[in-house]
């Protein structure tokens, strides 16, 4: 799945951002991005949705157009009318546009960073799994009786 990140910053050229990956990850970072990004004359345009990604489609993200790879590459985020073809070769980068709306691009790519995590550590509520207190009795329980036996 794709969604489609537009700056309403009045620049030369527009940025026009995607993030790429799976069905529940894209949604989840769209809710996440209306959540943390703010919006305003100089960010974001939130009207559009997740869609099905079909690489041969025009306006689908290639992967010269990548910016930023998340969670072991399982995830990513392009700049339309980018092309870091260098990247897929393996040498080094082509510096990002100078009209970029650098403002955006940090926004999204913390957000993006800071929700998808490559260990699952934290519940959809936002709070991180802690064990209940009968794991916690059993684990003391089990250093007991180990402490026994090499005594």
């Amino acid at each position: 799945m794709t969604a489609k990140f537009v700056s309403r910053l009045s620049l030369p050229s527009s940025s026009t951002f995607q993030f790429l990956s799976d069905h529940t990850t894209t949604h989840s970072i769209i809710h996440d991005v209306i959540k943390y990004c703010p919006i305003g004359d100089s960010y974001i345009n939130y009207e559009n949705t997740a869609i099905p990604y079909i690489s041969s489609f025009p306006t689908s993200p290639k992967p010269e157009q990548a910016v930023q790879y998340y969670r072991g590459s399982t995830a990513v985020l392009t700049l339309d009318g980018y092309n870091n073809t260098i990247r897929v070769n393996g040498t080094d980068d082509i510096p990002l546009p100078k009209d970029v709306d650098e403002g955006l691009l940090n926004c999204l790519n913390s957000t993006i960073g800071e929700a998808i995590i490559l260990v699952d550590g934290i519940s959809s509520s936002g709070r991180r799994y802690f064990p209940d207190s009968s794991s916690i009795a059993l684990a003391y329980l089990l250093w007991i009786f180990v402490g026994i036996l090499f005594m």
